[in-house]
This record gives C-alpha cells, sequence and structure tokens, in this order.
C-alpha cells in the first residue's frame, strides 16, 4: 500500500504484524461493496476501532481507487475527520479507522420534528466547515459530502457537541490545485453543485453539497428534486418553519447554495460568517476548558526531542483509547481558533496566558516561538510551524498512558517490523517509519539509544529511551 509515512502519525500505516496479534475482534458492524466492517479491540490498550476488510480480489477490480483513498486519508489529521489508524495485509488489506456510531441522517430522522434544533444545526455546520476548511488547504476535494457521509461520535440521546461529528468516505476525493478543474462527474446528485453535472467541478462544489447538508438539516428536505432544478439553483424557503428561520442562517445559506461557483462562499469564508460567529460567540469555550497548567512548557519540550522519540510518542498515542486522548483533544479544539485543524503560535498567542496556565504574566511571541520549537529569536513570528492534530496529542498526554509497558511493547512492534526482537539501522531508514533521514540523523539515533553498541536497539534500550528525561 506504498511507503509514504502517515501525515497524523508519523509512521508508515503499513503494520508488518497480523491482524488478530493486534486486535481481539468482536461483531460485524456492516457490509459494503468492498468488504465487511467488525469491531476490533486492541490487545495493547483496550482501544476500539472499526476494522474495514477488503478482499484482495476487489482490490484488484478497483485497486486504482482504493489505493488512492487510502493515500489521501494518510494525508489527513483532523479532529473532525474519521482517522485511519493503519494498515494490516495478509490474504486480505484490513483498514484499522476510527470508530463511529451511526450518521447525521440517522440522527434528523430520529428527531421528532425530522430536523436538528438551531443551535445543533450550528454546532453540526461549524464542525463540517472546519473539516472542509482543513481538506481544501490540503488541496483535496471531497466530492461526495452528504449528511449519510458525516458520522458521529456520540449516541442517539446525546447532545452534538463540538467533538462529534466526524467526515467519512474519501472514495471520490481527488487531489486538485487552486485554478485546476476535474472534468468527471461524481458525487451523489441530489447533492451535486450545477458545474459538476458542466463537468467542470473545484474546491466550490464541496461548499454547494454542504448547503445541501445545511438546508436537510434545518427542515429534513432537500432542497433539489433534480439536475434541472439543481442548474436553476432555485430552493423552497416558505412555510412555518422557514417562517421561524434565523435571518442570519438563511443568508448564510444563500452564499453556499449561490449557482455561480465565483460569488459562492469558501470554506474560510464560511467559517467567518456572521452566523457561524454568532454560533462561537454564544456557545465559546469558557477560558478554563482550554487552561492547562505548563502546556507552553509541554509543547516546548515535544518539540525539543529527537524524530525518532517524537514519532514513537505519536505511535503509542494512536494506540490509546477515546477517554485518554479526551482533554488534549478539547484543548486543541478550543486553543484552534481559526478552524484549520491546526494550532500556531498565532493561535496560542490569542488564547493568552490564562488559557497556558500563566496566571499572572503577559504571554510574549518569544514564550509561544520557544514553544514551538523555535531558538532562532530572529525567525518569523508567522513562519513557526504549527502543531497538528496528533502532533499536539502527543505532546500533552499524560506520559504515565504511554509508558505503559503494554503500550510500549505495542510501540516497539511497529518499529521492528521483522519482529526480531531489535531495530536496526536499515529498519529506521527504509522510509516506513521516520521518512527521510540523514545518515548523520540515523547514526545520532542509534548512538542516543544503542546502550551496548551493537547497532540494534532492543526493548531495554526502547524502553530506557522512552522514561529517560
Amino acid at each position: 500500500m506504498g511507503h509514504v509515512p502517515s501525515t497524523a502519525l508519523q509512521l508508515v500505516i503499513n503494520n508488518p504484524r497480523s491482524l488478530v496479534h493486534v486486535y481481539e475482534l468482536d461483531a460485524e458492524l456492516g457490509k459494503g461493496a468492498f468488504g465487511t466492517v467488525r469491531l476490533g479491540c486492541i490487545r495493547a490498550t483496550g482501544a476500539k476501532r472499526a476494522i474495514k476488510t477488503i478482499s484482495r480480489e476487489k482490490m484488484k477490480e478497483s485497486q486504482g481507487s482504493l489505493k488512492l483513498e487510502i493515500e489521501i486519508m494518510k494525508m489527513l489529521d483532523h479532529p473532525g475527520i474519521v482517522m485511519l489508524f493503519e494498515v494490516l495485509e495478509d490474504e486480505d488489506v484490513h483498514l484499522s479507522m476510527e470508530l463511529c456510531e451511526g450518521c447525521l441522517t440517522d440522527r434528523v430522522k430520529a428527531k421528532p420534528h425530522k430536523h436538528l434544533p438551531h443551535d445543533e444545526l450550528q454546532t453540526a455546520m461549524h464542525q463540517v466547515f472546519s473539516a472542509i476548511y482543513y481538506l481544501h488547504n490540503k488541496n483535496i476535494i471531497h466530492r461526495d459530502l452528504k449528511s449519510d457521509n458525516i458520522l458521529l461520535k456520540v449516541g442517539p440521546n446525546e447532545r452534538l457537541t463540538r467533538t462529534s461529528l466526524k467526515v467519512s468516505d474519501f472514495g471520490l476525493s481527488r487531489i486538485v490545485k487552486d485554478g485546476e478543474y476535474l472534468s468527471s462527474v461524481a458525487g451523489t446528485p441530489s447533492h451535486m453543485a450545477p458545474e459538476v453535472h458542466d463537468r467542470r467541478c473545484n474546491h466550490k462544489s464541496d461548499i454547494w453539497s454542504c448547503g445541501v447538508i445545511l438546508y436537510f438539516l434545518f427542515c429534513g428536505e432537500l432542497p433539489f428534486k433534480d439536475e434541472e432544478a439543481t442548474k436553476k439553483g432555485q430552493y423552497k424557503v416558505s412555510g412555518p418553519l422557514w417562517d421561524k428561520a434565523d435571518l442570519h442562517m438563511l443568508t448564510f445559506l444563500s452564499m453556499l447554495l449561490c449557482k455561480r461557483s465565483g460569488l459562492r462562499y469558501s470554506a474560510r469564508r464560511a467559517l467567518r460568517d456572521d452566523w457561524l460567529r454568532l454560533r462561537s460567540a454564544s456557545r465559546s469555550f469558557s477560558t478554563k476548558d482550554s487552561k492547562r497548567k505548563g502546556l507552553l512548557e509541554d509543547l516546548r519540550s515535544f518539540r525539543a526531542l529527537n524524530k525518532f522519540k517524537r514519532a514513537v510518542i505519536c505511535t503509542a498515542v494512536s494506540m490509546l483509547p477515546e477517554q485518554e486522548i479526551a482533554e488534549s483533544r478539547n484543548i486543541f479544539m478550543s486553543l484552534d481558533a481559526d478552524g484549520d485543524g491546526m494550532v500556531s503560535a498565532q493561535d496560542l498567542k490569542k488564547a493568552g496566558s490564562l488559557a497556558v496556565g500563566f496566571e499572572d504574566q503577559v504571554l510574549s511571541s518569544r514564550q509561544v516561538r520557544q514553544a514551538c520549537g523555535v531558538t532562532d529569536k530572529f525567525e518569523s513570528f508567522v513562519s513557526t510551524r504549527a502543531f497538528g492534530y496528533t502532533e499536539f496529542l502527543a505532546a500533552t498526554i499524560d506520559p504515565d498512558v504511554y509508558l505503559d509497558n503494554k503500550v510500549l511493547q505495542a510501540t516497539f512492534s511497529c518499529f521492528d517490523r521483522d519482529a526480531d526482537g531489535d531495530i536496526s539501522l536499515s529498519e529506521l531508514s527504509n522510509g516506513h517509519l521516520l521518512g527521510a533521514l540523514s545518515m548523520e540523523e540515523l547514526h545520532e539515533i542509534m548512538a542516543w539509544c544503542d546502550l551496548d553498541g551493537n547497532m540494534q536497539i532492543d526493548f531495554p534500550e526502547f524502553e530506557a529511551m522512552m522514561r529517560s528525561a
């Protein structure tokens, strides 16, 4: 499935171990065109995953599209997008993915009046646009956005919160740069933008689909019945429910379902619209939500580690159950002010001193730059490298959680690809785990970890490295 490291985990999602060695498999959750989905539990941590198994025959039939879907998912690391954790291969191909409960369509249909209440509507659309903004920044067009493909992390009777939704299903997604267009017609007809039918699809086509989703969530119906209605771009906003609609919401909807794609909102502009900003003002996260004593020091210390140890911690964190990452995830989302799926130096500065544990001090630009790993005082504040989602989790989670012996053993196995009990220089350098490293970097890692000088890292040496300050 390729040798490109995952953006999220900084390791190759090509696990050399067998599926049953890593996971305890449970009930079948569903079937699709390409295989089955089962509940899986990571043996080392108890974390639950959705295990999608694809037969090799199906892979042959649709090899190109399935491989592209997996490669695109490897690029994604956002709290509002379903995470692909790893790929395991035997006679079949197994994808270990984030476990969700139902979809947004089911949520709407289960409501007594077949639509979401206003506050949940704003919460849902803010999460969707945050995920789409992140995708579009990576030049990815989803092409099949609909409520069926927005999954839930909460049960049917729980309220939607800022972490409830996950955009999924990247089977039709493509990488398209600004100024480029796709000429193929793809997606669900009821959610296709007019220009898709005209074979001129770009990122703005996703925004139209978001407008269709908003319309459906508000009233329980779809705005367009067929291609002809879509091309006219006219939709009904009359009736008792629409008469009570928020004027800000109606204006927002009109900028999503704008027939002229050039005038239609971008994902970035949608996040800045008054309607979603009103949501942020009325349901903003209090300072105590993001407050974390020593947060800046945690970030600084993580960035000071070498690439190997950072990758090991990210790998370990990817195996942890939901309850272990919840606090760090909430902090990440409260700090991500612009909704781009990254915590930047600007986000940290904007959060202010109280949010990062400095009760009585003014937070300086120097402190923020140091937290982002910048040591050069002349480096631009704006150019500092932002923290991605998984990297932020790894930097802020309680080390005692990933230093558990079972977790360390499982993490070590990911790096020991030939299962001989040692991590060799070739296993570090093959690009599966750490990306491209220079020989100097590889020898530095060995010099730091290889205590007996045999050019191998065994588990005791690995554990000593992880427990060292």
